[in-house]
């Protein structure tokens, strides 16, 4: 055994065969290295948990000098979550979401809260929405899908909950079409087919 009871000072290389344990002494602090230019190297796995000595004081990485990839096989509990982009299987949200970018979900989505996309969302499976809100839509304009699907109105073709479907242009019905109310036609109207009527004709 060795007892040393001041301070020892080694300018060559420390080989322990065996366990070691470091203690902090009176000051509380175990320093590894004394520059940023140090490197400090673990060849074995960490066996416990790893705790900040203060809470929210510490980063894991820069801005400069960051992390590749991070595995967590459990809950992330993170107060805020900026990224360029993000790929979920699975995405619960249980209260208001920001996202800057682009999220893609390959799996399912559940949102209690608000949740907003400053870019893209894009949905590799399915969307269930209780609601949905689209801002460059018209109130009163039918939706039609447009190029690639995405959702527009046409200043044509508008609703009245009174009066019914109005269209300012002519409209071509392919196959059939069932009336139960009154058909104002304010042009002419073509007919390629038969007409059967089953009640009478009023002309004005």
């Amino acid at each position: 055994n060795l007892i040393v009871g001041g301070n020892t000072t080694m300018n060559g290389t420390l080989i322990v065969d065996g366990q070691v344990t470091f203690k902090a002494g009176s000051d509380n602090n175990i320093a590894l290295g004394d520059a940023s230019t140090d490197t400090i190297t673990i060849a074995g796995e960490v066996n416990s948990n790893i705790i900040p000595d203060t809470n929210n004081s510490y980063n894991l990485g820069s801005l400069s000098k960051q992390w590749n990839h991070l595995y967590v096989d459990g809950t992330a509990n993170i107060d805020n979550v900026a990224a360029d982009s993000a790929t979920i299987g699975t995405l619960t949200v249980t209260g208001d979401t920001t996202f800057n970018n682009t999220i893609t979900v390959q799996d399912s989505a559940y949102v209690t809260g608000n949740l907003d996309v400053g870019n893209n969302l894009t949905v590799a499976t399915a969307a269930t929405l209780a609601s949905a809100a689209v801002s460059d839509l018209t109130s009163g304009r039918v939706v039609i899908a447009g190029t690639s699907g995405e959702l527009e109105d046409d200043s044509k073709l508008t609703w009245n909950t009174s009066a019914g479907l109005k269209t300012t242009e002519a409209l071509t019905v392919e196959d059939s079409a069932y009336i139960t109310g009154n058909l104002n036609v304010g042009g002419n109207v073509d007919v390629t087919g038969n007409v059967t009527i089953g009640g009478n004709i009023t002309v004005g």
